[in-house]
C-alpha cells in the first residue's frame, strides 16, 4: 500500500515574499487529465493496481484560491494497493481515515492493467458505508501515453450499466501533467516505473573497491553510529558546526552539478573523510534540519539522492537514519508514496529478529520514534509536525552560519542552494493537494 503527503500544517509562516496559503496544482477537468496525473502524485508508474483518488475540501475551506474553479475538489491523499482483497481494505480504511475531517468527501476508483471487478465491488461497500460517496471507477490498460482507459460500473460488472454509453478514451502523456511540473526536485521525464521504484529502498552489496575502506558505523559494525559524530544531538563546537555546515551547502551544489550523482556517491566513499562526513551529515542534527531544508527547493532531488545511495550501501541504524530522512526529504518534495515506505521501511527491517539497532535504544537518536511519527502521519492525515520543527530549526541554523561567516562566498553560496521561497510554501503546507 501506498500513500502519497496528504497532511495540512497550521503552525505560522515563515516570513518570506512567498505567497501565503495553499499552493495547487489545476489538472482541469477532464477524466483523461486526472488518471494521467497518478503517476506524478504517486511518484512512480503502478502496474496492476487498484488506486484510489480521494476528492474533497478542506472544512474550513476559505476563498477559493486565484485562478481555481469554485467547484473544484482538492485531490488527496493518493492510495495505490496490490489487487489482493486485503490490500484494497486496507488501502480504503486509510483513506477514509485521512479525509474523515474534510467536507464533500468522495472518491475516484481506478484500476490499472487488471480486470477488478470483485474488487471493485468491495471498494465501493467500504467508501459507502464510511460516506466516502464513489464519484466513478475506471479501467486502465496502462498508465502512459496512448494507453486505453474506459469507465467501468460501480455496482458489479454489467449491472446497472442499461444502455449507457460508458466514456472511453486514450491518456496523455503523464510527463505532460500539471501535476508532474509540481514535484519539487524531480525532472518530469524521471518517473520510474514500478520495480525500479520498490528497487530504490532495498540493500545493495558494498561496492568492491568500498570494502575494507567503509568505517564501522557504514557496514554495521559500530550498532551506535556514536563515537564523535555527535549523534542526533547537538553535540560540537558551534563554529565547527558552521563550518559543517557550510561545507553541506557546498556539497549538494557541486554535487547537483553532476550527471551519475550515484557513481559519484560511490567514488567518494573511497575517502574515509568524505564517509565520515555524510555519517555527520545524518546523524548529527544541525546538519540534519539543514539537509532537510535544502530538499525543499531545487535541491531536493539531489538531496534525496544522497540519501537514497547512502541508505543502499550502508547497514544498521546509519541506513536506518538515512531512511528517515529521506522519509522528510521526500515529503518536503512531494513525495509521499516515497515518504511512507522509506519510514516503514526502518521500522520493518528494525523489527526483524538480530537487526542492528534491535532494541530501540541502540538506535540514537529517536531514529525509530521518527520513523512511527512519519508513517503514522501519512497513515492518518496527522500534521506532518515533525518536518516543520525541522525545517524551522533548519532555518534557524542556516541564519546563524550566515552571522558567523560574515563572508561574501558563504552568503552566495547559502544564497544559491536556499530558496527561501520553497521553505516558506513547503513549511507552510506540508501536503500540498492538487485540484480537479
Amino acid at each position: 500500500m501506498t500513500y502519497t503527503s496528504d497532511n495540512r500544517n497550521s503552525s505560522p509562516p515563515i516570513p518570506s515574499g512567498a505567497p501565503q496559503g495553499r499552493t495547487n496544482v489545476d489538472l482541469g477537468d477532464d477524466t483523461a487529465a486526472l488518471i494521467a496525473a497518478v503517476p506524478a502524485m504517486l511518484g512512480f508508474r503502478p502496474e496492476n493496481s487498484m488506486v484510489f483518488l480521494g476528492l474533497s475540501r478542506p472544512a474550513d475551506d476559505r476563498a477559493t484560491p486565484s485562478g481555481i474553479r469554485p467547484t473544484s475538489s482538492e485531490v488527496g491523499p493518493v492510495v495505490r494497493a496490490d489487487l489482493v482483497e486485503g490490500a484494497v481494505t486496507g488501502a480504503a480504511k486509510a483513506l477514509i481515515r485521512a479525509n474523515s475531517h474534510r467536507t464533500d468527501r468522495s472518491v475516484i476508483i481506478l484500476v490499472v492493467g487488471g480486470d477488478a471487478g470483485p474488487l471493485v465491488d468491495t471498494a465501493v461497500r467500504l467508501f459507502r458505508s464510511a460516506g466516502h460517496l464513489p464519484a466513478a471507477a475506471f479501467l486502465a490498460t496502462d498508465l502512459c501515453a496512448g494507453a486505453s482507459w474506459w469507465e467501468i460500473p460501480l455496482d458489479g460488472s454489467g449491472q446497472g450499466a442499461g444502455n449507457r454509453d460508458w466514456p472511453i478514451g486514450a491518456l496523455p502523456d503523464p510527463a505532460s501533467s500539471p501535476a508532474a511540473g509540481h514535484t519539487a526536485g524531480r525532472d518530469p521525464g524521471e518517473i520510474p516505473d514500478q520495480a525500479a521504484f520498490d528497487r530504490l529502498l532495498d540493500k545493495e552489496p558494498v561496492p568492491q573497491h568500498l570494502r575494507g575502506l567503509l568505517p564501522a558505523c557504514w557496514t554495521g559494525r559500530d550498532h551506535g553510529v556514536a563515537g564523535d559524530y555527535g549523534v542526533a544531538g547537538e553535540d560540537g563546537d558551534v563554529g565547527e558546526t558552521s563550518q559543517d555546515i557550510v561545507a553541506l551547502c557546498g556539497f549538494i551544489d557541486h554535487l547537483a552539478t553532476v550527471d551519475d550523482q550515484d557513481a559519484t556517491l560511490r567514488t567518494l566513499l573511497g575517502d574515509e573523510d568524505a564517509a565520515r562526513f555524510i555519517t555527520r551529515v545524518c546523524c548529527r542534527e544541525p546538519l540534519a534540519r539543514v539537509l532537510v531544508v535544502l530538499s525543499t527547493g531545487p535541491f531536493g532531488k539531489t538531496v534525496q539522492n544522497l540519501l537514497a545511495g547512502t541508505a543502499r550501501i550502508a547497514r544498521g541504524p546509519l541506513r536506518y537514519r538515512a531512511l528517515v530522512l529521506l522519509s522528510m526529504a521526500a515529503w518536503c518534495g512531494s513525495g509521499g508514496v516515497l515518504a511512507h515506505r522509506a519510514a516503514h521501511r526502518v521500522l520493518v527491517e528494525s523489527d526483524r529478529p538480530g537487526s542492528p539497532g534491535v532494541p530501540a535504544g541502540q538506535v540514537t537518536g529517536g531514529t525509530l520514534q521518527l520513523a512511527r511519527e512519519l508513517v503514522a502521519t501519512a497513515e492518518q492525515g496527522r500534521p506532518a509536525g515533525v518536518i516543520a520543527r525541522m525545517i524551522d530549526g533548519g532555518v534557524r541554523d542556516i541564519d546563524d552560519t550566515l552571522v558567523r561567516a560574515g563572508d561574501e562566498g558563504v552568503g552566495e553560496l547559502l544564497g544559491r542552494v536556499v530558496d527561501r521561497d520553497s521553505v516558506s510554501v513547503v513549511r507552510n503546507e506540508l501536503g500540498r493537494r492538487a485540484r480537479w
